[in-house]
């Protein structure tokens, strides 16, 4: 294939996919100045090894539409018993300029949460902290961004500046998500925003954070913890959460229940189960998934072989039939 014939295939692929050629570029594995040349005929390097990068990526988009159009989008929500504890704390957060923590296992809906919790109430950012952004200078970076106040200076007396003016008044509410990497100093800097700016804080993350922020553990985050109006924590996954993550796939074949029960107690919980189901419904092919779909995706992912169903409609002996924590 000459390179007028890949050219006009990158273009076209560019323009079915909506990408910016800054985007086609990263994928191809060029710049974006290399392909805006090369898109005009006028690279003056060598053509035909960009030609057969194009192409390379040109066969990556193919077969990841192929797999997007054999793997259906899960829901955008389920509303699980998990998800609306969480979303209770955030609303209490929010509405009482409050501050509160989420916390529990990973791969509870946490995340998921906050993120549904900030699309439909305004003035909510969420600022993601991460090991490498764990100092208080990274972290109001993080919070900066989150509310896109992108022209103020990168000091960090700046950015605290400037995130007070932007939550004093709003009636808004900062989620601090993946809060248990954050050192005392961090958290200190967001008590002192949520002090500052009278508006609601949640912190959220995974079990270490409570037992960092528990005040008899670690006398130095006394303030921050009498701060702390409401703390939830998630605990194990219930046969009431399972069901409502099937109900919303639209999924009700009967010994899925089990089957998804047993998944959904392992580590990673109901994103672990949220992944099988999505690989379940790709093997049934437009078909129902039936508990044999199911158990041949687990074993795919994990490995390992879902136990035997002990009698219709048990519940996994894993499996809570109700969460009493708080």
């Amino acid at each position: 294939m000459n390179d007028g014939s890949m050219i006009e295939r990158v273009r076209a692929e560019i323009a079915r996919e909506g990408l910016s050629q800054a985007a086609a570029a990263a994928g191809i594995g060029i710049s974006d100045a290399a392909l805006s040349q090369w898109l005009r005929g006028k690279y003056g390097g060598d053509s035909g090894a960009v030609a057969a990068k194009a192409g390379q990526w040109l066969a990556a988009q193919s077969e990841r539409r192929d797999l997007l159009a054999r793997s259906p989008a899960p829901p955008e929500w389920a509303d699980t018993p998990l998800a609306r504890r969480a979303m209770a704390a955030l609303a209490h957060a929010h509405l009482a300029a409050d501050m509160c923590a989420v916390y529990g296992a990973p791969g509870l809906g946490k995340t998921l949460s906050a993120r549904r919790y900030a699309g439909l109430r305004p003035n909510v950012w969420i600022a993601t902290a991460t090991r490498a952004t764990r100092s208080v200078t990274g972290t109001l970076r993080q919070v900066a961004d989150a509310m896109q106040l992108r022209s103020v200076p990168r000091r960090a007396a700046d950015l605290e500046s400037a995130a007070v003016e932007r939550l004093r008044g709003s009636g808004g509410l900062l989620i601090v998500d993946e809060a248990q990497h954050l050192p005392t100093a961090s958290l200190e800097e967001l008590r002192s925003l949520h002090d500052a700016s009278a508006c609601g804080l949640a912190l959220v993350g995974s079990d270490p954070l409570w037992l960092r922020l528990s005040a008899g553990r670690h006398p130095e985050l006394a303030q921050l913890y009498s701060r702390v109006g409401k703390r939830v924590r998630l605990g194990g996954v219930t046969a009431a959460d399972v069901a409502a993550l099937l109900s919303a796939w639209g999924l009700q074949e009967a010994g899925l229940e089990f089957h998804a029960g047993a998944i959904a107690a392992r580590p990673g919980g109901l994103r672990s189960l949220v992944k099988a189901l999505s690989l379940a419904r790709s093997a049934a092919d437009s078909k129902p998934v039936r508990p044999l779909h199911l158990r041949a995706a687990w074993r795919d992912l994990a490995g390992e072989s879902l136990p035997a169903r002990e009698s219709r409609g048990a519940t996994p002996k894993h499996i809570n039939e109700g969460d009493a924590n708080v």
